[in-house]
């Protein structure tokens, strides 16, 4: 990483700089099919169960990647610091480790995360 990279895997984007990361995705099918049924409920649906995003600082030590959330849709999720193994294959960007899930501000588990972003320019 030169530190200026995007990747997508398909829904979703993510945007690295030189310290920061913003991660957005978008379910098209999803809010397709609500907004087709053309009620503000369904508009305010679309947007809540059909995109989400996060953005934060990070730090990059080897090839451990830890995020730092500074804006998240759950307020729960702020401040956290979450470290995944990463590496980078050619225009592939190789994301691993556990997600915490937080229910009521206490975690109660973990989801094991892995995604393959691809390069875009």
């Amino acid at each position: 990483m030169d530190g200026k990279e995007a990747y997508t895997s398909g829904k979703d984007v993510k945007y690295i700089t030189a310290k920061h990361w913003i991660w957005i995705s978008q379910d098209k099918e999803k809010c397709v099919s609500l907004l087709a049924k053309k009620t503000q409920w369904d508009s305010l649906a679309a947007y809540s169960e059909a995109v989400g995003a996060g953005a934060g600082t990070y730090k990059l030590v080897g090839n451990t990647y830890t995020e730092t959330i500074e804006y998240f849709p759950d307020p729960n999720y702020i401040g956290c610091s979450v470290s995944f193994t990463m590496k980078v294959e050619g225009d592939r960007l190789y994301q691993s480790g556990k997600y915490p899930i937080i229910e009521g501000g206490k975690k109660v588990k973990d989801v094991e995360l892995e995604e393959v972003y691809k390069r875009i320019e």
